[in-house]
């Protein structure tokens, strides 16, 4: 039965709009470099008979919405040469298929939620972080594109302190060791008083610049120094 809250991605008519949608888009606007096929932001997955029987095939959740953004690239590629579909590995669908892989022209957004965020990822110290690095060492080897979307913050409270200072550096040089091309670090840098959110976007900054040589205590110690002088 297919459910409201989440497209079937191995419909036909799902197909056809979607193809639909993507034209015009791109048409209407030539300067994006890519078009996201992909999920909505729940956990209701499809699990009609065909996404069911190609979900357990592939040993994974990601296949079905794959497969169609496979199609569309197909599309896309002929029609708008160079352009991209980018396709979310985003909580069910993170682990990747076993035998299905993303078009030339298809990229894969892995999402960090899961994690455990105040521990580096390389250390596999929790079994939440251990399966995050499984994945994105299965993604890099098979994604001709890959974009990271992690998180830098407390989303339930931001003022709250979040022990992650140590994390961040170390986990930058993990992601992009494995493959990423581009990593979107969602914080709380809006929020007046979020906890020590212009440090952390020093940090980040100065990381996603220059990931091999950065050394996280030395970029704090600058930060501090520089921001508060002799407070620090």
């Amino acid at each position: 039965k297919n459910n409201p809250g989440q497209p079937c991605p191995m419909n036909p008519q799902v197909f056809e709009i979607m193809k639909a949608n993507v034209i015009k888009q791109l048409t209407e606007h030539p300067e994006y470099a890519f078009v996201v096929v992909g999920q909505e932001d729940n956990n209701n997955y499809c699990q009609c008979e065909s996404c069911k029987a190609f979900a357990k095939s592939e040993e994974s959740q990601a296949a079905p919405g794959l497969e169609l953004a496979n199609k569309i690239a197909e599309v896309v590629e002929q029609k708008f040469p160079g352009k991209w579909v980018m396709a979310p590995a985003y909580t069910w669908s993170r682990k990747p298929p076993k035998n299905l892989k993303p078009r030339s022209n298809v990229g894969i957004t892995l999402c960090s939620i899961e994690c455990d965020f105040n521990r580096p990822l390389a250390e596999g110290s929790t079994p939440a972080n251990r399966a995050f690095a499984e994945d994105i060492i299965l993604w890099g080897k098979i994604a001709p594109k890959l974009y990271i979307w992690d998180y830098t913050t407390d989303f339930t409270h931001y003022l709250m302190p979040f022990p992650n200072l140590d994390a961040i550096v170390p986990n930058i040089q993990f992601l992009v060791k494995h493959g990423a091309k581009g990593i979107l670090e969602q914080g709380s840098s809006s929020t007046a008083g979020a906890e020590f959110s212009k440090l952390r976007m020093w940090v980040l900054a100065k990381a996603l610049w220059n990931p091999e040589q950065a050394d996280g205590k030395a970029l704090i110690k600058e930060f501090l120094e520089g921001y508060y002088g002799p407070a620090s």
